[in-house]
This record gives structure tokens, sequence and C-alpha cells, in this order.
């Protein structure tokens, strides 16, 4: 997980699963610019990317980081106009607890990895 110490999203997920998915984030795309990811996770305080199984963390966490950050120093808009929200992205209550509870998705989504 990363955490860019500013608001990602207000409210609800984004779940961007290809750089197609993300034409209309520019962060998205910042990232997906990294060679070996896969997906880009957007929560209102945090992102979460998954890499190519053929990828180690050690080379592209640094260059996710330097993505991010280079992003926030822009200023610009996590999405641009052209994006439409998908009304079923919000945590709601009945969601699941490891949906609700940041901690627990981390820990659960790096079992899958």
């Amino acid at each position: 997980m990363f955490y860019p110490g500013k608001n990602v999203l207000g409210t609800g997920t984004q779940d961007l699963a290809s750089a197609l998915d993300a034409r209309a984030s520019p962060l998205a795309r910042e990232i997906f610019r990294v060679d070996g990811v896969k997906g880009v996770f957007l929560c209102p305080d945090y992102i979460t990317v998954s890499i190519e199984k053929e990828s180690e963390w050690s080379i592209l966490k640094p260059q996710i980081f330097a993505a991010i950050a280079e992003f926030y120093a822009t200023g610009a808009p996590v999405f641009d106009d052209s994006f439409v929200p998908s009304s079923d992205t919000a945590i709601s209550s009945e969601d699941s607890e490891i949906a609700r509870n940041p901690v627990l998705f981390q820990r659960m989504a790096g079992m899958f990895l």
C-alpha cells in the first residue's frame, strides 16, 4: 500500500485493472507506465498496486513511489473531466469485514500475489 499523505479519492474505491481502465486517471496512468504493474486500486487515502508475477517488488516499489510523488507534485486531479464514477464501488456496511478494513484487505491481497 502507498499512502501519499494526500487525499486519493473522496469516497469509495476504483479498481483499475489495466492501462485502458486508467485512461481517465492521470495518477493511475503514471503508475501503469512502470513496467510490471498489472493493476491499480485507488481508495480514499491510499493506493494499492499489483504487479506481474515475474516482477520484483524491490525493483518496482521505488519506481511506483516516484510516479506517485511526481504526480502529486503536479497538483493535477486524480481523475480528469471524462471520469464517470461507478456507483457500486463505495464501501458499505454490507461489504465483508475484509473490504471495510484496509489492513485486513492488504494482508489478504498479499496472499494472492
